[in-house]
């Protein structure tokens, strides 16, 4: 299933590029020391409406052309193989003026358990899946504004 959401971050692109491409390095620890307490690692605690699910964040290299750069990204639940979607992803920052970037991600996630699976994902998962992105995408935003 499809999945995109965005956010506007009040500093130039120029100003924010090296923390967003130093991703694991950067802000990504900042994250997982917010929702789970410990500062190293690559896994974050994810709650959206009182559930809540340990994943594994693995970011790939960033590529920075121009005004651009992007970042693979996947999101996996630790825990039992197949029962939680997985999201692989494109982790985006745009310039967008003189002092603004915008910070999107774009991609996909496989809805598991087969067609029940598909049925639950249109009934709750897809919204759990859009609430969890905008979550996402409002820490890093913030660790983007503040990076101390």
């Amino acid at each position: 299933m499809f999945v995109r959401d965005e956010r506007s971050v009040a500093r130039s692109f120029e100003s924010i590029v090296d923390d967003f491409a130093g991703g694991q390095n950067g802000w990504l620890p900042g994250i997982a020391e917010e929702t789970l307490g410990v500062p190293e690692g690559v896994t974050a605690r994810m709650s959206v409406a009182g559930l809540s699910k340990r994943v594994s964040i693995q970011l790939g290299s960033a590529l920075l052309e121009g005004a651009r750069a992007v970042m693979p990204i996947r999101v996996v639940a630790t825990g039992p193989a197949g029962l939680f979607p997985q999201l692989d992803a494109d982790l985006e920052l745009l310039a967008s003026g003189p002092s603004a970037a915008v910070l999107r991600l774009t991609g996909s996630y496989r809805v598991p358990l087969g067609s029940a699976g598909k049925l639950l994902d249109r009934v709750l998962l897809h919204r759990v899946a859009e609430a969890s992105l905008r979550d996402f995408l409002e820490r890093v935003s913030q660790r983007l504004l503040d990076p101390s």
